[in-house]
């Protein structure tokens, strides 16, 4: 399980939904041949397809592609033949150019699976919206957002001043349109930069902005 586990798990911004004809979660080919690149190292090399075969079935304009896969494993070398088909004519009698890309990215993605990669996405876990959201936040801690320290430290300032104006009415518009306009973790720098006392009061920034944030005015009747 040591190669699962490191795998199997998805970040949401590596996927798609396909919704016509049959709807699915589509998994970024190139996302996943990086991800095994970090582990095995270059493609090629230690792993890959290897004696990629065609067969074009008599009769059809279908042809059966096999390969051997190759990855490093225990010290050594472990493979297992992997197959796909894909029709290089569709139905309106159109040749398609790239059927042999298409297949062998095909042939890979199914490969990388029996070793675990991205092992939630077949398990169907990416039917669950909750559990869509858990992982976009994991992957958001794993792989920073740009940081712009410029418009963090000019936001910080511009809401601590709107803050202290004290009128929750009038400046929440303004807080949330700031507040807006950060990504998730310019936001946390944000909150690390409110945590001081604002005046005459007993609250962090910090706890203060929460309330802005939440704060309806259809409710206070402004």
């Amino acid at each position: 399980m040591n190669i699962w586990n490191q795998v199997c798990e998805t970040n949401p911004s590596e996927t798609k939904k396909v919704d016509f004809g049959r709807k699915f979660t589509a998994i970024d080919a190139y996302a996943q041949i990086r991800k095994a690149t970090e582990l095995f190292g270059p493609y090629g090399a230690t792993w890959g397809l290897f004696n990629i075969a065609h067969t074009f079935i008599e009769g059809t304009t279908m042809v059966l592609v096999t390969g051997d896969f190759r990855y490093p494993y225990d010290k050594g070398t472990a493979n297992f033949v992997i197959s796909s088909s894909i029709l290089y004519v569709s139905d309106k009698g159109k040749t398609d150019d790239d059927f042999a890309k298409k297949v062998e990215t095909d042939l890979i993605t199914k490969a990388l699976s029996r070793l675990g990669f991205n092992a939630d996405v077949f398990l169907g876990k990416f039917d669950d919206n909750r559990y869509v959201q858990q992982m976009a936040q994991k992957f958001s801690q794993v792989s920073p957002e740009p940081l712009d320290m410029h418009k963090v430290n000019k936001a910080t300032s511009f809401l601590k001043e709107q803050i202290d104006v004290d009128i929750i009415e009038e400046t929440h518009d303004k807080v949330k349109r700031a507040w807006e306009k950060l990504t998730n973790d310019e936001r946390l720098k944000v909150q690390e930069g409110l945590k001081d006392k604002a005046p005459d009061c007993n609250k962090m920034y910090s706890t203060l902005l929460k309330e802005y944030l939440a704060f309806d005015p259809s409710i206070s009747g402004t």
